[in-house]
């Protein structure tokens, strides 16, 4: 268990009156915003400006934001209950911001910001008020059962006859949105809200200073000026889900189940590659108009779902793209979501053509098996997770000659083929790459593990004869 468990752990034990009360305010606030979504837009405006003056429902986001913030560790009911007094989503805060460099495997690098319990209460509090405000259409799977529901949608569309499809993605996504357009789009939470809770922007007014914007980027962008929607804002993702919604929306391009989406993943499906192609181009030209922000999609990929020998290929490749992976359609209809080529390349070790180190190594085996369960749907992933740890396997032997070693390698390499029976094993020992030492030795080193293998796989098909 983390520490952070342990502060909440403590904090909950001693404090069961105040847990009993963050418990009945759970269930009122659920109440409330159940009720907020049926409401007539007028009645709507009216219920939020209400709601934003709610103490209590305060103190229920302020302990949250605690918990996720990690600062429960000393803290109690009554500074949470002060913090409380200063929830107010329509007035700046000062509270400071965490800025982080990623970088990502594609090498791009994106500024992700890690907020205090004020401001993630605050981004809780206005993410809520826009789901209830604009839930997301049936499509939009972000927040509607994730990534195994949408590849699920893509098969029921392909039971439909929707057999070809475009993968768009916005560029830059979260950082070309607009507040302007956006705040329109969220109505009726009030513009405040969206400019200092959604889009995070604080003004400090001196008496002796001209006015400045401190924001949570590099530099002071002038005033009135964005830099778009926060990455790590809690209400980031359903801000930019209600701007996704609305484009879906527009009555030139609502095709319903046919486009599927997965945050700025947009899967346009066709019965023909021209259908899916001009519903592609329909949709990007849209995107870039005014009142959805001026949105730059762009095409990702394109493919079919239509079994081996019964397809005319002409633009379009066999498998669909989506959200990095690749839906497949074997011989008898059977369907298999597996890791598209880039998602393979992140996880593979063998980088630049040289051996992977030790660290290395162990770092791939710590991974291989949640790599492999993050693909629910992909029919063979026992298969290539066998290989995997075969190759895995193979490179510790290589580097360090050790009996244990070898016993794990050659273990490994026999249930690889097992899975995949080839007629000779040696086909799951990787080849030499440079940095092992002499090719000789390397070989050397190969064909023991593939003698051991054929030994173990002859014992293993005798006892089978004789059982």
């Amino acid at each position: 268990m983390t520490p952070r468990y342990w502060d909440w752990r403590r904090f909950v034990d001693a404090n069961p009156e105040f847990i009993a009360l963050i418990t009945a305010l759970r269930a009122e606030r659920e109440r409330v915003f159940a009720a907020l979504v049926a409401l007539p837009r007028r009645a709507q405006r009216d219920r939020v400006r209400q709601l934003l003056h709610d103490r209590k429902l305060a103190v229920l986001f302020v302990y949250e934001g605690m918990v996720r913030a990690g600062r429960l560790h000393g803290t109690t009911p009554a500074a949470i209950t002060a913090l409380a007094e200063r929830f107010d989503l329509r007035r700046p805060s000062h509270e400071p911001v965490l800025i982080r460099q990623i970088t990502e495997t594609d090498s791009r690098v994106r500024t992700v910001q890690s907020f205090g319990p004020l401001k993630r209460a605050h981004q809780n509090f206005a993410a809520r008020l826009i789901r209830a405000l604009h839930p997301p259409r049936e499509n939009q799977f972000l927040f509607n059962g994730g990534i195994p529901a949408a590849l699920k949608a893509v098969e029921v569309a392909r039971d439909g006859g929707m057999t070809h499809a475009v993968e768009l993605d916005a560029t830059n996504f979260y950082g070309s949105i607009e507040r302007s357009s956006l705040a329109v789009t969220l109505r009726p939470l009030p513009e405040a809200v969206v400019r200092f809770v959604v889009f995070n922007e604080t003004i400090e007014r001196g008496d002796d200073r001209p006015r400045a914007i401190v924001r949570s980027v590099p530099g002071s962008p002038p005033l009135g000026s964005s830099n778009g929607l926060p990455l790590g804002a809690a209400s980031s993702p359903i801000a930019g889900e209600v701007l996704i919604g609305q484009l879906l929306a527009d009555n030139r391009i609502d095709f319903g189940p046919s486009v599927i989406t997965y945050a700025d993943n947009l899967l346009v499906l066709g019965s023909s590659e021209q259908e899916a192609a001009a519903r592609a181009d329909l949709l990007v030209a849209l995107a870039e108009e005014p009142a959805f922000g001026g949105l730059r999609l762009r095409e990702k990929g394109r493919g079919h779902m239509m079994q081996p020998g019964t397809q005319r290929v002409d633009h379009f490749s066999m498998g669909v793209p989506f959200v990095g992976q690749i839906g497949l359609v074997d011989s008898a209809g059977d369907f298999s979501w597996e890791p598209n080529e880039q998602k393979r390349a992140q996880h593979w070790i063998w980088e630049h053509g040289s051996s992977p180190s030790l660290s290395e190594i162990e770092r791939a085996e710590g991974k291989v098996a949640a790599y492999h369960r993050s693909y629910p749907f992909w029919r063979d992933k026992g298969t290539s997770e066998a290989q995997d740890r075969a190759s895995l396997s193979c490179a510790r032997y290589f580097a360090f000659s050790t009996p244990e070693n070898l016993g794990t390698a050659v273990r490994d390499v026999v249930l690889a083929h097992l899975c995949v029976p080839h007629g000779d094993p040696y086909y799951f020992i990787p080849d030499h790459m440079p940095g092992w030492g002499e090719i000789t030795i390397f070989e050397r080193k190969r064909e023991r593990i593939n003698a051991e293998a054929n030994a173990l796989i002859a014992t293993i098909s005798r006892a089978r004869i004789a059982s």
